[in-house]
């Protein structure tokens, strides 16, 4: 998340943010990109300002799947470590390193 995010309404490691503040992303290294089930163009690429995010362009956003995000969002002992098998590499692939 941003610098100066922890002021940010929410909970945990992420944040909602509206439409207009998708320039926000751009900050970060990595977005992982969560969609809410049942929610029709949920996802980054289809927000109206994605073509102009760098970190879209990049190929730094990782969709994460919908099991995954949900698991992310319950954030409990029994979802977390499932998520540390995964993500990391999934991040890694994203970050070239």
């Amino acid at each position: 998340m941003p610098p100066g995010s922890t002021s940010w309404p929410g909970r945990g490691s992420y944040a909602e943010i509206s439409t207009e503040q998708l320039g926000l992303l751009d900050q970060n290294d990595l977005v992982g990109w969560i969609t809410i089930p049942g929610t029709a163009n949920s996802g980054l690429d289809q927000q109206s300002g994605h073509p102009a995010l760098r970190v879209g362009r990049d190929g730094r956003v990782v969709d994460l799947t919908e099991e995954q995000g949900v698991a992310l969002s319950f954030s409990s002992v029994l979802s977390l470590p499932a998520l540390l098998d995964e993500l990391p590499a999934e991040f890694d692939a994203h970050l070239g390193t």
